[in-house]
């Protein structure tokens, strides 16, 4: 599943705090920053966001693309059974789970 997430959403996800060195994202606990991080399977959930090859419809934005560079954050489940993932600069949400 991706969805579409508004302005405010997007922007209130993550706190930001800032520093002497800048302003840094502060996740919730599990999240990562993308791309997504050695070790995990990577092609597995680029294939889930690339959409069912009989759905008839084109997935929103490039959630395969987002996993393998920086500006999203996401966070496995259950071992590796699914994935969540926010881009804020897009403006989207996806969550994949086949556990």
């Amino acid at each position: 599943m991706i969805v579409e997430i508004t302005d405010s959403s997007a922007s209130r996800t993550f706190r930001l705090r800032t520093s002497k060195n800048g302003i840094k994202v502060v996740l919730p606990a599990d999240w990562k920053s993308t791309p997504i991080a050695a070790g995990e399977e990577p092609a597995f959930y680029e294939g889930a966001f690339g959409g069912c090859n009989n759905s008839g419809g084109v997935p929103l934005g490039d959630v395969p693309g987002w996993l393998k560079r920086p500006g999203a954050f996401y966070k496995v489940i259950n071992g590796g059974e699914g994935i969540a993932i926010i881009v804020p600069r897009s403006k989207l949400a996806g969550f994949y789970y086949v556990g």
